[in-house]
């Protein structure tokens, strides 16, 4: 945790993710706001200084709570960052807080003199159930026909931990077999294995390379590392000191002219206390041996009486319920979206609790978001990267909405801020001018229109394109009316989607194909780059009308497209000129869905140009070292300018994203 406060949670890049006052940021609840930044790094230090008191068992409960307030304080701010470890991270964090986890082999114990101190059983038992769950639900999870079908991770065979399972299947084989089928009976059986003692240690073997070859597959932080620090909780609670006495037993007889005579000295092995048989509540110890009353005559004697069970508490009852209601609360979370309708889009839920690891791939080729001045109808067009660090919130209906608003208030904020330099005028210094986002009134409107695919279907709308998401209603509780379906019908096409897609390919190494969907009444606005030539629309259900070189709000005509258009049905194919736009509209009762094909051309010159030298691998482990030194350095300057900036008002220095 010391490592991924650095890395993941973003101590290491503070200044980029905080320090922008027009930031867009995505709370789980709105009145959360961040902090300025030197206050940010200060929360910052002190997650890290928990994650540290945690590890040393230094001060623990206290180290437990420094570590868990600030971290779902930063968490909750912002939903696109969110990931399943990352709740993990935050959940673990609290079951240490109330377990006993510094009692042995901790500074709390060397400072106290603690030794043997009791660590009560159901703190294992928590861990344990946390852990078992992460694998079962995420293997329930990936019970799901896309991922049984083998289209979510699609072309993962091409990274070279597969190497050694392409030497005797096919890489369609791998993708399907090892990286799906595999994947799916590992996380779903796992558990079970790692809990039995007779089948743990075979199970620890393929957790630990599951755990590896993730590490090195995906950017997920300290997650496999994790993990794997990890699996000894489901050993015998007893594993350390059996570990240390072992070492002791190795070391003593190390020397080889002692230990016929160490053998024949030493005593027989002693069981631990906690192995030693329940002494009867007679039993009386003289001289260290141990006499048992006398049984009377045709009376059995009691094997292994045990001493009374001391009376529980109300702290052990409450400790009970507590655990049975985390466990609950585990098992409901991840399968409790009916009741937050709002948070469902195509997916069920916000991604971070509900353990649909790797379930769903998206491939998004088109985000507009257009702001229209509702007095005159003027329309303006913005860079969808805007005061955002991720494309997340396009594929979230919750998030789609935070953003709408976020924009308009930015967009407001900057109309004022030049109408103020404006109305100023010189007397207060030189005019900066109208405003550069063009915008004359305050009064806005916000669409957007995103075309995405999800596990391989046909690019689609995720939201409704005519709807104003500032108008827009939305609740956590209610199912989100304009968000356009999935279109599942189309499913079992994405089969004919890759018959097609090989067809094209083949033709040449610079040829691909775009595949589309789209609903009645609706239509695509489309510009076609001047590095693509040969290309060709075709219908493959439904029907369509192509409108060649249409009047586009800002944009000047084509002058060699003559304006015309073409309908057609399914089967039928027309050319589609580049360095023009053109319309798509959907005509039949039906959705329609037609497929793009053509050349690429900058990729052709690419090919045929000199290669480049090749770049440093980013993912070596060499690598990856020289990054987490350089954003250590950089967290260290961070918290170093904040306190100054905190303590003697010193200028934090910041950096600047660019691009």
């Amino acid at each position: 945790m010391a490592v991924d406060t650095l890395e993941e949670r973003g101590l290491g890049e503070a200044d980029l993710r905080w320090a922008k006052p027009m930031q867009c940021y995505f709370p789980l609840f709105d009145f959360l706001t961040p902090l300025p930044l030197p206050w940010m790094c200060m929360l910052y230090l002190a997650i890290w200084t928990g994650a540290v008191g945690m590890m040393l068992g230094l001060r623990f409960r206290l180290s437990c709570l420094l570590f868990a307030a600030p971290y779902w304080y930063i968490l909750l701010l912002d939903k696109s960052r969110w990931n399943n470890h990352s709740y993990l991270f935050g959940i673990v964090a609290l079951l240490f807080s109330r377990s006993s986890a510094h009692h042995y082999w901790s500074v709390d114990a060397w400072r106290h003199g603690w030794r043997d101190r009791p660590v009560p059983l159901w703190n294992y038992t928590a861990l344990r159930v946390q852990f078992f769950l992460l694998y079962f639900l995420a293997g329930v999870k990936k019970f799901d026909p896309d991922w049984i079908g083998g289209f979510p991770m699609r072309h993962l065979n091409s990274h070279w931990v597969f190497d050694p399972f392409k030497l005797v299947l096919s890489p369609e084989q791998v993708d399907f077999w090892i990286v799906h089928i595999v994947g799916f009976t590992l996380d779903l059986t796992i558990g079970f294995w790692m809990w039995l003692d007779a089948t743990r240690p075979v199970a620890f073997i393929f957790c630990a390379m599951f755990h590896l070859m993730n590490s090195r597959l995906f950017m997920i932080g300290m997650f496999p590392y994790v993990c794997l620090a990890t699996m000894p909780l489901f050993c015998h609670n007893d594993w350390p000191r059996r570990l240390r006495a072992g070492w002791r037993h190795w070391w003593r007889h190390q020397d080889a002219d002692d230990k016929a005579k160490t053998e024949a000295e030493a005593p027989p092995p002693q069981p631990w206390p906690w192995q030693q048989p329940a002494l009867h509540k007679d039993a009386v110890v003289d001289a260290g041996c141990l006499l048992l009353p006398e049984v009377p005559a045709g009376k059995k004697q009691d094997r292994g009486s045990r001493a009374p069970a001391p009376p529980l508490r109300w702290y052990h009852h409450l400790t009970a319920a507590l655990l049975l209601s985390h466990t609950g609360m585990q098992l409901f979370l991840p399968y409790s979206h009916f009741i937050t309708k709002g948070y469902n889009t195509w997916t069920n839920g916000l991604y971070g609790y509900s353990w649909d690891m790797m379930v769903h791939s998206w491939d998004t080729i088109l985000v507009v978001v257009k702001v229209v001045e509702k007095d005159t109808g003027r329309e303006h067009f913005l860079d969808p990267d805007a005061w955002v660090f991720s494309d997340r919130w396009a594929r979230h209906a919750d998030m789609a909405k935070q953003y709408a608003t976020c924009v308009e208030r930015n967009l407001q904020a900057e109309l004022r801020r030049h109408s103020g330099a404006l109305v100023a005028g010189p007397s207060k210094g030189p005019s900066k001018g109208p405003s550069p986002t063009g915008l004359r009134s305050d009064k806005l409107a916000v669409h957007v229109d995103v075309w995405c695919s999800l596990n391989g279907r046909f690019q689609q709308r995720i939201f409704d394109p005519r709807v104003d998401l500032l108008a827009a209603p939305w609740s956590p509780f209610m199912r989100v009316p304009w968000v356009m379906p999935l279109l599942t019908e189309l499913s079992p096409m994405r089969r004919r989607i890759r018959e097609l897609e090989a067809q094209v390919q083949s033709r040449s190494n610079y040829s691909d194909a775009l595949f589309v969907a789209d609903f009645p009444g609706l239509h695509l606005e489309n510009y076609i780059s001047d590095q693509l030539e040969d290309v060709t629309l075709t219908v493959l259900e439904g029907r369509v009308v192509l409108e060649l070189n249409p009047a586009v709000t800002g944009a000047p005509a084509a002058p060699h497209v003559r304006r015309a258009n073409v309908t057609l049905e399914a089967g039928g194919s027309a050319a589609v000129p580049s360095a023009a736009f053109h319309r798509v509209h959907t005509v039949s009762d039906t959705p329609a869905c037609y497929m793009y094909a053509y050349t690429n051309l900058k990729r052709m010159r690419e090919v045929r140009a000199p290669p480049p030298a090749p770049p440093a691998d980013r993912k070596s482990m060499l690598g990856r070292l020289r990054a987490r030194v350089k954003n250590a350095k950089r967290a260290v300057t961070l918290v170093s300018s904040a306190l100054l900036n905190i303590l003697y008002s010193v200028p934090m220095v910041q950096t600047v994203r660019l691009g």
